[in-house]
This record gives structure tokens, C-alpha cells and sequence, in this order.
């Protein structure tokens, strides 16, 4: 791979320009939206004066001007209100005013509108026309290079279509630019979590879950990251730990990873020997994880050790039970040297594994309660060997499914301690209930129907797709189950599960004992209801929480059937899918007109 390639520039630009708070697929989205709104209110509204150019180069003065100081988004507001050309001035003006202070002003102001939620018609009529005559200054060869280089990357942001081979041959020394880029990154960024999310978050490579990243954004990161390891190894390879990571998650760039490793091991640094025996180490790696593992025992083998340090200091911390799904939330506080505190949000599913996982940087407030409140959940205390030791088995999961970790969880490995965390399995202590002491008799199970009315029973299901095969074959979208169905579905379909509902039943409890709520009756019923179940002490299919479970088990995924969702995967999705919907729809409706 060669790093003076013309795809260089993306990646530069990528990490050195603002960003919208869109990513370019959710940015194309939006833009398509205002457009809709904007051709339903043509008819009905009167276009805006059309200022000139002359007219908005003096309003952009304004901003400059000590005696009338003017915020760039009200004066962005401002401008738009006064033409629909508001775009093409300002993308002229910062290509080719005279007046370098008044240049800058313009692209200061462009960059607002890549953010700036302005009205639906006047945040378009900006990108619109700003587009062509962005594109024209960056191919126009007596614009100097350093009027380009801010303009080529507003055009990038803003439609990300033209070819580096393209973009070079519009420089007149494009090699001077990339250093200069380089340099800009190498200078200015420590290596801090904070600082590695933004850079990989600004290279398009961290987006939204259930999404993928295009390969040429994951092909450009790798190239910033060796980049900058060459001079700053400390700051770059932070950088590639994760994008490796990344690269696995989603199954490509392999090469650029491979090249991405051996220059972590060409920097003889300890940071990087950690790095890579964490990759090495890490679940589903495949060849990536084979290469790094060799590389971290050659270094090894040299003297070079293996060390990494994160200024910060675990406080406390927060896990919540698991829902229906499965899912939790890890919630750890660390303080910074400054008295700030990060907060760290780890999502874990027991089918799945680490989900997903972020990092709220000098947060103030009690993110963990908030969130739990939010989400219904119900919280414990958590040390961090407890964290390391619920990871150490989502890590296992991982390892199971064959499925790797989350390339963002690498952004922050650094939180939990230096010491490896090695998949591993572990059982829910349950001391606390003091089981031994239970008479087992079919009185444990008495009254268990009643925990299908509490969290987290309410929303547990059998739905495994052997159920969703079973309800559309016998019974059918769209029609009455008989008794015997029902019976059936209790008696073979529910049973399938077995192992996964004392499972969670087990994780509920142990959560609940962290808390100090072992002794709560509805507790002590739902502890003695698993030991019954763990036991045979009544057959399964005779439990009454079973059985309530069984029959809201048969409502629900006949109603899904009804829908069209095959299994609970697709139904989970469309549920979720609604919510987003929902989420917009009432954002439109509380916009003010």
C-alpha cells in the first residue's frame, strides 16, 4: 500500500474538518426529508429576497467586526432568509475574496450549515448551491492550494464523490498538504480516548448499531493510524488497536490491517506490544488475531515489554438485570486528574455477547440512575472485577458464536485495567437465598404465575424459532389457538428454553443480591421457583410461571406471525424500526413552523 496515494487526502480531511452530526447516510436522509418539506411549502410561501453577493460579503464583514459581535449561525439564519443563494455566495467568497479573513468567514459559515438545524428549505438551498461552485474552485488550477484545501474537504463532507487520482491532479504540490494534514494530527492529539472516538468517529468507521462502514473510510483510518505511528507511535497505534478491531468486526481491509500490525510492531514501543497481545487474544480474531499474537511474542522475545497506562481512576460502578432478551447494561465511573468523570456504558446480551459500547467523556450527573429509570431496569452495585468477570463471559460468548468483539469496545479497553481479560464462563451466585436450607417440595412454585406482572418476567418470552415454526404450522396467522395447541406449545415448545430462562432468572437474582434485596418476598419466590425448576421438583411444564409465560408466550407470536415476522429476530428489528419512526415523527411534530 502505498501511503503518498491520492486516497490519502480523505482520510486527512476526514479527521481534520468538522462534521456534521450526521454520518453522510443519515446527512442524505435528512436532506432528502427537507427537500419533501420544502416542495410542500413552495406553493404556499413566497421565496426569500435575493440578495448579491456584494450584500452578503458585507454580512459576513459584520461577523468580523469587534462592534457588532453576530454568532455564525445567526448570521448563516440571516443570510438564508435573504437568498436562496445563500450557498453559492459563501462558497465563493471562500474560494476566491480577496480577503483571507473574509474567506475563512465563509468557510466557517459553511461548515456551520453542515450542522446548523436550520429550517428544512433553507438548510437545502445552501447545500445545493453551494455544491457546484465548490467543485469548480477545487478543478479551477490558479486557486492556491491553501484556498483548496478547506474547500475540498466541505466538498467532501458534503457529497464525497470525487476520486482521490481527481483530487490530486487539482493541487499544485498535493505531497505538501498531506504532510501538512499529518502534522496537524501528530500535534494536536495525545492519544486520549476521547480524542481516538472523535478521529475515528470523524473517518466515517464508528457509525450507528447495526450499521457497516464503506471500506474505503476503513481503508483511509488505517492510513492515518500508520501515518501518524510513524511519528507519534504512542498516539497512532491507539489509533489502529481499535480500527484493527474494526476491521475484523466487519470483515474487511485485511491487508491494510495486516500492514496496520506490523507497523505496531515496528515501533518497539510497549504500548504497541499490549496492543497487539490483546488483538491476539481477543475472540474471532481469525488471521488478524494469529498475526498479531505472533508479533506480540516476537516482541516479547526481544525484551520489549508489554504495558499500557490510562489516567483515570475507577470510583464505582453500576450493573442492571437483564431483560427479556437477555440484555444488560455495565455502567462504570472513572475520575479523571481534572476532578471530571467519565462514564463508561457497556451493553451485554447472553446470546450475543458485548452489543455495543460507549463512553460519555466529563459527564456530570448520575448517567447509570437516569438510564436504568429510563429503561425500566433495576440496578447493583459493581466493582470492577465483578465488570471484568461479566466480560470475561461475553468474551466466551464471543468465542461460542465465532462472532468477533465490537471494534469500538477497543477505544476504551484501556478503562478496565492492563491485566487480560480471558473468555470464561461463570455461574450466577446465589448464596444470598441460602437454597440449601429450601424444602423441596411443589410449594416453591406456588404463586409464580404473579412474577409474570413484574419486570423482568413481563417481558420474557418462548420464542425461539422452533416457536414461530410451531404456531404457523398448527395454528396460523391470523387464527384462534385451541386449547390443545396451547397445551402442546407448553408441554414441547417452552421446554426448548429451559436452560436460558433459568438462566436469566439466575442473573436477575444475583442483581437483586448485590442490591440487598434478597429478602424481598417477590425475590424469595422467584429464587424458589428457579430451585424447583434447577431440581425437577415439579416438571417444568406444570411451574405456573411457566405456564402463564407459555400462554402470553402464544399470544404474542402469533400476533408477530400476523405481521409477517418470521421469528423474534425480525420482530425485534421492526419494533425497533417503529420506535426510530416514532422518534421523528414527534420531532416533526414539535418543530416549530
Amino acid at each position: 500500500m502505498d501511503h503518498n496515494d491520492a486516497g490519502l487526502a480523505w482520510g486527512r480531511w476526514e479527521l481534520l474538518m468538522p462534521k456534521s452530526k450526521n454520518t453522510r447516510k443519515g446527512k442524505k436522509k435528512v436532506r432528502k426529508q427537507a427537500k419533501s418539506q420544502t416542495d410542500k411549502r413552495a406553493a404556499a410561501e413566497k421565496p426569500p429576497a435575493r440578495a448579491s453577493r456584494d450584500e452578503v460579503r458585507y454580512m459576513v464583514e459584520t461577523m468580523l467586526r469587534e462592534d457588532l459581535p453576530l454568532g455564525p449561525a445567526d448570521l448563516l439564519m440571516a443570510i438564508a432568509l435573504r437568498t436562496p443563494d445563500a450557498g453559492e455566495h459563501l462558497a465563493w467568497l471562500a474560494a476566491y475574496d480577496f480577503d483571507n479573513d473574509i474567506a475563512r468567514s465563509a468557510v466557517l459559515l459553511l461548515v456551520t450549515a453542515l450542522d446548523f438545524e436550520m429550517a428544512d428549505e433553507l438548510g437545502e438551498n445552501i447545500c445545493n448551491s453551494a455544491e457546484p461552485v465548490l467543485l469548480e474552485a477545487i478543478r479551477n488550477k490558479a486557486l492556491p492550494d491553501a484556498r483548496k484545501t478547506a474547500i475540498a474537504g466541505i466538498y467532501h463532507e458534503l457529497v464525497g464523490e470525487m476520486h482521490p487520482e481527481e483530487l490530486r491532479s487539482c493541487f499544485k504540490d498535493f505531497d505538501s498538504i498531506i504532510r501538512f494534514a499529518v502534522d496537524q494530527v501528530v500535534r494536536t492529539t495525545n492519544g486520549e480516548p476521547e480524542e481516538i472516538e472523535a478521529m475515528l468517529d470523524a473517518a466515517d468507521v464508528l457509525l450507528e448499531y447495526d450499521t457497516i462502514p464503506e471500506s474505503e473510510d476503513m481503508y483511509m483510518a488505517f492510513i492515518s493510524g500508520i501515518e501518524t505511528s510513524k511519528a507519534r507511535p504512542e498516539v497512532g497505534t491507539s489509533l489502529l488497536f481499535p480500527t484493527v478491531a474494526l476491521a475484523a468486526e466487519f470483515d474487511m481491509a485485511q491487508e491494510a490491517a495486516i500492514e496496520a500490525l506490523a507497523t505496531m510492531r515496528e515501533t518497539e514501543c510497549a504500548q504497541a506490544a499490549w496492543y497487539l497481545s490483546e488483538l491476539g487474544r481477543m475472540p474471532a480474531m481469525g488471521n488478524l488475531g494469529r498475526i498479531a499474537s505472533g508479533l506480540a511474542e516476537d516482541m516479547a522475545e526481544q525484551g520489549v515489554p508489554q504495558q499500557i497506562t490510562l489516567q483515570r481512576t475507577f470510583t464505582h460502578g453500576v450493573v442492571t438485570g437483564v431483560d427479556g432478551s437477555g440484555s444488560r447494561s455495565l455502567c462504570l465511573y472513572f475520575q479523571r486528574p481534572d476532578g471530571q468523570t467519565d462514564v463508561l456504558v457497556m451493553l451485554l446480551n447472553d446470546t450475543a455477547g458485548i452489543k455495543d459500547a460507549w463512553c460519555s467523556y466529563e459527564h456530570e450527573g448520575n448517567l447509570a440512575d437516569d438510564f436504568a429509570r429510563a429503561a425500566g431496569l433495576f440496578l447493583a452495585p459493581c466493582t470492577l472485577d465483578f465488570a471484568r468477570e461479566l466480560l470475561a463471559e461475553a468474551f466466551a460468548i464471543h468465542e461460542e458464536n465465532g462472532s468477533p468483539i465490537p471494534g469500538r469496545f477497543c477505544i476504551f479497553r484501556a478503562y478496565l485495567g492492563a491485566e487480560p481479560i480471558r473468555p470464561k464462563r461463570r455461574t450466577s451466585d446465589l448464596a444470598a437465598y441460602k437454597l440449601d436450607t429450601l424444602e423441596r417440595s411443589p410449594k416453591l412454585v406456588e404463586g409464580s404465575d404473579e412474577l409474570v406482572d413484574y419486570f423482568p418476567y413481563d417481558s420474557m418470552l418462548f420464542a425461539s424459532d422452533a416457536a414461530y415454526d410451531y404456531l404457523d404450522q398448527t395454528v396460523g396467522p391470523g387464527n384462534e389457538p385451541s386449547k390443545k395447541e396451547v397445551e402442546t406449545f407448553i408441554r414441547e415448545i417452552a421446554p426448548l428454553q429451559k436452560d436460558q430462562l433459568l438462566s436469566r432468572i439466575a442473573m436477575n437474582l444475583e442483581v437483586a443480591a448485590r442490591a440487598g434485596q434478597a429478602d424481598a418476598d417477590l425475590n424469595r419466590l422467584s429464587a424458589g421457583t428457579w430451585l424447583a425448576m434447577t431440581e425437577d421438583v415439579v416438571p417444568f411444564h406444570e411451574v405456573p410461571l411457566v405456564r402463564r409465560m407459555g400462554k402470553v408466550s402464544v399470544d404474542a407470536v402469533l400476533f408477530n406471525l400476523e405481521y409477517g415476522y418470521r421469528n423474534q429476530e425480525e420482530a425485534d428489528q421492526a419494533a425497533l424500526e417503529y420506535d426510530e419512526e416514532a422518534g421523528d415523527d414527534l420531532l416533526e411534530w414539535n418543530m416549530p413552523e
